[in-house]
């Protein structure tokens, strides 16, 4: 979805800085977010997923950049593990349609996941054909599977063509988390109708334009971007007119976690 360009910036070296005086992750296995509110920080919202199927064991991690500093907390109790233990398959081809002097935001996220010390595989959907079989396999591993920002269109081509909208279904019910930044956490929800908006779905090899369908959720990430904020009020609008969908918008420092049926935004 939307990027920044550029030079790097020094976001990983604050994260590391910061986290040697932070609370020690045992301590925030144990101080669950889901069981209460601690001075305002979370909040917030918190409502039922719509699902016909019934109860949903699936968990998400739905963020407009990565994981911050605010909300590594909520991170660690979702996924129930320390940083040092949490295997993480990294899934960067929703930026593949950009320009290299475009993708600053890419290797900002990286740096910022590997500055936490967690296990870090990067997957490249374009090496896998649409055997469900064959990307199964190989991501059933992890503890989490991460899908970063860019073009949401292209995202939802590559993962038809690599049979990852097939295999993430029984992934995700194995108890493996989903987290998404921009257009990795849009694509979980309903629709991707408006979003032609922020993104160039001439991008996309093929005219997909179909959403994985996983929750009721309409994500509106970047929320406030002075920039964007006139179009992402456009998509606002519109689904919240249309098709009964709970839409969320959150801003760049924000969140939305999905434990089974419950929704929460942090902070």
């Amino acid at each position: 979805m939307l990027r920044k360009t550029g030079r790097k910036t020094s976001v990983a070296r604050q994260i590391e800085t910061r986290r040697r005086t932070a609370i020690p992750e045992e301590a925030k296995m144990i101080d669950s977010p889901f069981s209460r509110t601690q001075n305002g920080v979370f909040s917030i919202q918190e409502e039922r997923i719509d699902r016909s199927s019934g109860e949903c064991r699936m968990k998400f991690f739905l963020a407009s950049t990565n994981i911050t500093i605010e909300l590594q907390p909520c991170f660690l109790n979702l996924v129930g593990k320390k940083f040092i233990d949490i295997k993480f398959a990294l899934i960067e081809n929703a930026a593949d349609p950009y320009q290299e002097n475009e993708k600053g935001f890419v290797y900002e996220t990286r740096s910022v996941f590997e500055a936490l010390g967690m296990q870090i595989e990067r997957i490249n959907l374009r090496e896998y054909g649409t055997q469900k079989k064959n990307i199964y396999d190989n991501l059933k591993k992890f503890d989490v599977i991460w899908i970063g920002g860019g073009n949401i269109f292209y995202l939802s081509w590559i993962f038809k063509k690599s049979g990852f909208d097939v295999a993430i279904v029984e992934l995700l019910n194995s108890g493996i988390v989903y987290g998404g930044g921009s257009a990795g956490a849009i694509i979980v929800g309903p629709a991707l109708d408006k979003y032609d908006l922020v993104d160039d779905s001439s991008k996309s090899p093929e005219a997909i334009n179909q959403s994985l369908c996983l929750t009721n959720l309409i994500l509106v990430p970047h929320w406030g971007h002075e920039k964007y904020q006139s179009k992402l009020q456009e998509i606002k609008d519109y689904h919240e007119k249309s098709n009964g969908n709970v839409v969320v918008a959150i801003s760049d420092h924000q969140a939305v976690l999905i434990d089974k049926n419950i929704w929460k935004v942090f902070p």
